[in-house]
């Protein structure tokens, strides 16, 4: 059975990176240990994963996981991607259990502290998600969309200053994101200001016709 997952509007949260996950893996995992048996194991895992097989991917990196050629990170990274994995399956404790064990192997990959804030966040612990963004922020200073997740935590939880604040500087680092204007609109019109809220709102319409504001 799966657990209950909080309803997030699609657009505020920018969604979480399996792709950069599984190219930093393979990279990482080729270094260890090119040729072992868990390298294979997780190249199918990540395969299986992107064709939506999501119980062959969580049996391949529960297999990978388990070489004990890889180091740390290579662990870390392995069990990050299974709680991806496994967070897509709707097995969200689980996941959670798998992202704690990532990054007590490797605290210092933004990637699955990013991850980890998106899951966090779906689960309604902003405090505990903006913690993780904030330390991928710290790890890398031009992570728009860490900014711009952590904004919409702090907007969660009505601290629309906050949230301003950091979706201003997701703006600044990727001023054509529509995504990212049409989230700071939302924060001007819950302040209020409805003339900079509109301009942000067609600002993203011209930047993306497809993206859905709240004047839509």
């Amino acid at each position: 059975m799966t657990e209950a997952w909080r309803e997030i509007p699609v657009s505020l949260v920018r969604g979480c990176r399996l792709g950069a996950l599984a190219a930093v893996a393979l990279v990482v995992l080729w270094a260890a240990n090119g040729r072992a048996s868990g390298f294979d194991d997780a190249k199918q895992a990540m395969a299986a994963e992107e064709q939506g097989d999501l119980d062959q991917a969580v049996a391949g990196y529960a297999r990978a996981v388990e070489d004990a050629g890889f180091g740390a990170v290579s662990r870390g990274l392995l069990f990050a991607a299974r709680g991806k994995a496994l967070a897509a399956m709707g097995k969200f404790t689980d996941a959670l259990k798998d992202y704690d064990k990532a990054l007590a192997l490797a605290p210092d990959q933004a990637v699955i502290r990013f991850n980890r804030g998106n899951l966090l966040f779906g689960m309604g612990r902003y405090d505990e998600a903006i913690a993780d963004y904030t330390r991928a922020i710290d790890l890398d200073a031009a992570d728009a969309a860490a900014y711009n997740n952590r904004g919409s935590a702090w907007f969660a939880k009505g601290n629309l200053e906050s949230a301003l604040a950091n979706y201003n500087m997701a703006v600044r680092l990727v001023p054509a994101d529509a995504e990212f204007v049409n989230n700071r609109g939302r924060v001007w019109s819950a302040m209020g200001e409805e003339s900079k809220a509109r301009e942000d709102f067609a600002q993203a319409k011209s930047l993306d016709p497809e993206v859905k504001t709240p004047l839509d």
